[in-house]
């Protein structure tokens, strides 16, 4: 592979003013169809953890959805290759790798996306103790929905098999993220994500499976949280949002 493949850049994406954010997301789903779906967990999450934490505006639960979906937009900037690239990324990946936070939100804020879209691309590697990137925000100096989005991609992360790891065990998905409580989580967080799992798992056990996989997990966290949205396909998830 050349160098060139590892190297982020935003400057093919054509950005006119009839360009909307859904149309980012479009282009995310044909660039890397994995990337999209890991974003629809991601705001699945988002939402299902704001619900148990008592949020209950739906105008803000939808954006803490919304802002799930876009918060690796930025991988516009990155090759499938580099996405997908099964070793050990060099420094100079992981520094290009890096880009995709900022220029996630560069794109949206060229677009007058919502703030909370711009921030949770900008944010969502920050850690709640201060380290992550970019780095030098801590605690509840990162906006929430960034914190929020922190912690709903780590456990899709977690969950996800990809191609250079499997994915994790769902049953064991919370007492991952605990092992980071306070260091790259917010623990307030955390507590709520605990009432949306033990609720997800609880149904999985009902099913008659204590090792469920990921799709069994999304099955019952979207069956429980959102079914008001009567999701049937990623299209759906387009047309919706």
């Amino acid at each position: 592979m050349t160098i060139e493949k590892f190297i982020y850049s935003t400057e093919h994406i054509i950005i006119t003013e009839q360009t909307k954010p859904k149309d980012l997301l479009i282009q995310l789903r044909s660039h890397d169809t994995e990337s999209f779906d890991y974003s629809f967990f991601t705001g699945a999450l988002n939402y299902s953890i704001s619900k148990e934490y008592g949020l209950n505006d739906p105008k803000i639960l939808r954006i803490h959805f919304e802002s799930g979906l876009f918060h690796d937009i930025g991988k516009l900037g990155m090759e499938r290759d580099f996405i997908n690239y099964p070793g050990a990324f060099t420094l100079q990946m992981y520094n290009e790798m890096k880009k995709h936070a900022i220029g996630g939100g560069e794109l949206l804020m060229k677009l007058n996306a919502p703030q909370e879209y711009i921030d949770t691309a900008n944010y969502h590697h920050c850690n709640f103790d201060g380290s992550g990137y970019p780095g030098n925000l801590y605690e509840e100096e990162i906006p929430f929905v960034s914190r929020l989005t922190r912690l709903s991609d780590s456990i899709d992360a977690y969950l996800s098999k990809r191609c250079y790891k499997e994915g994790g065990p769902a049953n064991e998905a919370l007492s991952d993220v605990m092992n980071y409580s306070g260091v790259s989580y917010d623990p307030k967080i955390i507590d709520a994500f605990a009432k949306v799992h033990n609720k997800v798992i609880s149904q999985c056990h009902k099913s008659g499976e204590d090792r469920p996989s990921k799709k069994m997990y999304m099955h019952y966290l979207v069956l429980i949280y959102l079914s008001e949205f009567e999701f049937t396909s990623f299209d759906d998830i387009l047309e919706k949002f």
